[in-house]
């Protein structure tokens, strides 16, 4: 079978116009060593107490090179404890972190689900991610409840 000229290129400017728009919706906070980015979720469906939110952490290409095999594999398996979430003056734990694979070196998702039983609709809440490995800095997003 032939395959056209321009198959090939088309394809690939396809893949390229999604992967940039897959940002859409995510606040971001970060500095020169990596980007930490929160899709706002919602509370779930009438009654429901959990929120779920969509992180992605993307350390800077300098950052990421110099990370052992070892830490990669950690930035994908340990991190059910560097996220929670601050709403009315108390910290919230996740009560799960999934790890979403995406195929994107040097990018990791995850997504957790928070017991937000005492948030309203329009509260402010914090998410916060405290690294472990690759600077060990504190980064917060502020969002609202949905």
């Amino acid at each position: 079978m032939k395959v056209s000229k321009y198959l090939i290129p088309m394809a690939i400017a396809y893949v390229l116009i999604s992967c940039g728009h897959r940002s859409e919706g995510y606040q971001h906070v970060g500095d020169s060593d990596l980007a930490f980015q929160v899709l706002p979720g919602s509370k779930g469906a009438t009654g429901s107490t959990r929120g779920t939110y969509l992180f992605r952490i993307i350390p800077s290409a300098a950052r990421y090179e110099a990370l052992s095999a070892h830490l990669r594999d950690s930035l994908v398996l340990h991190m059910d404890s560097s996220f929670h979430a601050e709403i009315h003056g108390r910290t919230i734990s996740p009560l799960y972190v999934q790890n979403i694979p995406n195929g994107i070196k040097g990018t990791f998702e995850f997504m957790a689900d928070f017991d937000l039983n005492k948030a309203e609709t329009g509260d402010t809440l914090q998410i916060i991610y405290q690294d472990k490995y690759i600077n060990e800095k504190k980064y917060r997003v502020k969002t609202v409840v949905k």
